[in-house]
Formats: C-alpha cells, structure tokens, sequence
C-alpha cells in the first residue's frame, strides 16, 4: 500500500473516532441535562447577565459552557482545572462552539489561581471533596469574590456512608454536608442556603447536596 493511501486511512479513522467523540459527548451531557438541575445551581449563584464567575472543577466544561451563555457576551467564566488534558478538552469545545467568553485556568493543588475580589460567584461541583488543601481553597475563595459574591458547592453523599468519618467519605469520592458547612462558615463565609438532598443521582444511586454560601459584605 503507498504511503498516501496509508495516511489518507489514518486520517479518515481520526476524524471518525473525533466525530464519535464529540457525539459520546453530546449524548452524556443530555443526560446529565436530565438530572443535574443547572439553573437551580445558576439561581443559587445569583447569576446575571454581566456577571464574572468560576467554574472550579470544571473538567471538559459542562457547566462551563452553560454559564458562558447565561453570564452573556458581557459576562465571563473562569473554567478552572487542575488537570491540564481536560482544559485542553475545554478550549476544543470552545473553540467548535465559538464561545469567546470563557478563560481556561490550569490551576494549583491549593490555589485556584483566580483573580482578587473579582468574581460574582463560584461554583465546585463534584469536586470539593478532592481538594487536600480545602482551607487553602477556600481562603482562596473568598479572596477571589466580591463582598457579598457567592460560593455554590454540589457534592455526592450516600446515606449508608454519611455517618462516616470524612477520610473514609472522600476514599469513596463522596462527602456529607455537615463537613463541608463546618469548613466554610470556619473560612468566613456566611450560610445562604444548604439543600440535602438536591438532586438523585440514579446512575451512581446516590443523592448530591447542594451549598450557597457568601462573602460577608464590607461595611
């Protein structure tokens, strides 16, 4: 076989594993559609057109993409991750769905590298309880925000397990709420709103809680 026709099939078997891909995509995220309840999550941060947020966590971008259209052209999103494959899968779907308001953010272990008292809201969803440096986070946080801005935690937690110590909850990628309360109102935020449950998660059978809490407003 030539050489041409070799590399013609190679490219004719990339574009089709690309293709397939992004369909794979598509489809887990209308699932996700089904049961995350989004605009619930977007009303806990007080989203507006205009506003400036974050998205912590934010992997290939599913709420990324959703606040980019809700915040607007005036608006922007930080999509922040510590995995640097996955913000490179962010900037792919960006850059087919034309979204320009959206800034990729390779983050640290223990800073979320967001700017200062800046952000109207932050959200972390499923993936607070992978944080080691949960107090360094946090403290971040709440540098990062404007008085009076929001921080939004969705979590995973199974009824079986929520009596477990929190080292044994995050071994199973699960955390019950009254942990992360006690740490957030210890990182001087003040409580908003704390909903347990907020959404089933039948494919996981389990539930996820959700969190809104705020920068207390400067005199």
């Amino acid at each position: 076989m030539s050489p041409y026709r070799t590399a013609a099939r190679a490219i004719v078997v990339i574009t089709m594993l690309l293709t397939y891909s992004c369909f794979a995509q598509e489809e887990r995220w209308e699932r996700r559609d089904q049961w995350q309840n989004f605009p619930r999550i977007f009303s806990a941060m007080d989203v507006q057109e205009g506003s400036v947020v974050a998205d912590v966590g934010c992997r290939e971008g599913y709420l990324t993409v959703r606040l980019a259209g809700a915040v607007g052209e005036r608006g922007t999103v930080y999509g922040v991750d510590i995995d640097a494959e996955a913000l490179e899968r962010l900037r792919k779907n960006l850059q087919e769905t034309e979204i320009s308001n959206v800034v990729a953010v390779h983050s640290r272990p223990d800073d979320p590298l967001l700017p200062d008292s800046v952000l109207d809201a932050i959200v972390v969803v499923n993936s607070y309880h992978e944080f080691d440096a949960y107090r360094e986070m946090l403290a971040h946080f709440l540098t990062a925000l404007k008085p009076g801005g929001r921080l939004v935690i969705v979590e995973p937690a199974k009824a079986s397990s929520r009596g477990d110590s929190r080292e044994a909850q995050v071994a199973e990628h699960r955390i019950a709420l009254h942990f992360v309360l006690q740490e957030v109102r210890e990182a001087g935020f003040e409580i908003v709103e704390a909903l347990d449950p907020f959404v089933e998660r039948a494919h996981r059978s389990d539930e996820m809680w959700l969190l809104a809490a705020r920068k207390p407003s400067e005199p």
